[in-house]
């Protein structure tokens, strides 16, 4: 506060609503705090847990991807994955939880058309593309 201000009644009472309004905006501040926190807490939880989905995805598919490469050659198995199209059908959306905008990522899964011949190729390789 400013040590100039003089001593009077009405300037104790403008001290005294700046201090409430201040005391006010810090309980408000606190809560949406608190909020927050536990929005991450709760996005911190599935991301644990989408990890471990991840984790065992990703051995299943390179465990198919060892067996394929053995069965069929890696030269073979790489110009079948160079033939399938990349697509990135997913979006990010947004929300807002106390003014703060959170990310969500919506991903629309699809099934993979084979664009290569059944002749040169094994079952090793079709568990490995899915």
């Amino acid at each position: 506060m400013n040590q100039n201000t003089a001593p009077t009644k009405a300037n104790l009472m403008a001290a005294q609503a700046t201090l409430n309004f201040s005391r006010k905006g810090y309980e408000l501040l606190d809560k949406k705090r608190n909020v927050l926190l536990r929005e991450l807490m709760g996005l911190i939880d599935k991301a644990k847990e989408m990890q471990g989905m991840v984790y065992d995805v990703f051995n299943e598919a390179y465990e198919a991807l060892q067996v394929a490469n053995i069965t069929l050659g890696i030269t073979n198995v790489s110009e079948v994955a160079r033939s399938i199209p990349l697509k990135s059908d997913f979006k990010v959306l947004y929300h807002s939880v106390m003014g703060v905008e959170i990310p969500r990522i919506k991903y629309e899964k699809y099934n993979i058309e084979h664009h290569y011949s059944f002749y040169h190729t094994n079952a090793a390789l079709d568990v490995a593309v899915q």
